[in-house]
């Protein structure tokens, strides 16, 4: 059995984390691109016109402005570009635009901060912040996501096939208390092989919003098991 695996199970173990990886890549790009286009659809008509230069940002208006999602009495965006509020006042909000920076909350109550790109220099209006944002949602997005993806491919391939050394000496040894002489290869090849309906089936419960690492482990484990049992004693698997 391990010997028709060995050259398979690395192929195997690929196109399962490709298939794994391209429904996570869809699932959260859907989601993405939804929950931006959202935001989009809401704030952009909010936005007064935006007169960048050098390194700073004011509206044509002195008074701040105020964005607010629907159905929220807390503004989301606060465009406070003359210096009329104070930093408490502003604190509220999830984003917050000053003369000089731009300061996004966090979830955990931390603010980042950046500043105002020196280099564009000009003005943005509702329009043309609409147009930015669709380009941003349907270009920019799925392409950070396929670049991340193809990142957590090739990562987790290698992280895979590491950690599968420690399942293999598992096997082996587990083997070798069943009496079954078999080599380290021929259970290496079993054990990268459990990865695989192992993925699969983590697959599906993320997609159902199931926390699933402990089943995760134990699957795993289960398949290694029912691979070593499944043996025929002597040394035909080497």
């Amino acid at each position: 059995m391990a010997k028709s695996w060995r050259g398979k199970s690395f192929l195997a173990i690929l196109i399962a984390l490709v298939i794994f990886w391209s429904v996570i890549a869809v699932s959260i790009g859907y989601m993405g691109e939804k929950l931006l286009s959202n935001l989009s659809v809401q704030l952009v008509p909010q936005m007064p016109t935006l007169i960048f230069n050098q390194g700073t940002v004011k509206t044509e208006q002195a008074k701040p402005a105020y964005l607010y999602l629907k159905n929220d009495h807390i503004p989301f965006v606060v465009i406070d570009t003359h210096g009329q509020l104070s930093e408490t006042e502003t604190l509220h909000a999830t984003i917050m635009v000053h003369h000089d920076r731009i300061l996004i909350k966090t979830d955990h109550g931390g603010i980042n901060k950046f500043d105002i790109p020196t280099k564009y220099n000009g003005t943005v209006t509702a329009a043309k912040m609409g147009e930015l944002a669709q380009h941003f949602i349907h270009f920019i997005v799925p392409l950070i996501v396929a670049l991340c993806v193809l990142l957590a491919l090739g990562l987790s391939y290698f992280v895979i096939l590491t950690l599968n050394f420690t399942l293999g000496i598992f096997g082996w040894l587990l083997a070798a208390l069943m009496n079954r002489e078999v080599g380290f290869w021929g259970v290496y090849s079993i054990a990268l092989m459990a990865w695989v309906p192992v993925l699969m089936i983590n697959m599906i419960l993320f997609l159902l919003s199931v926390k699933s690492f402990w089943l995760f482990s134990l699957l795993l484990i289960l398949y290694i098991l029912y691979g070593v049992i499944s043996m025929r004693s002597g040394r035909e698997i080497e």
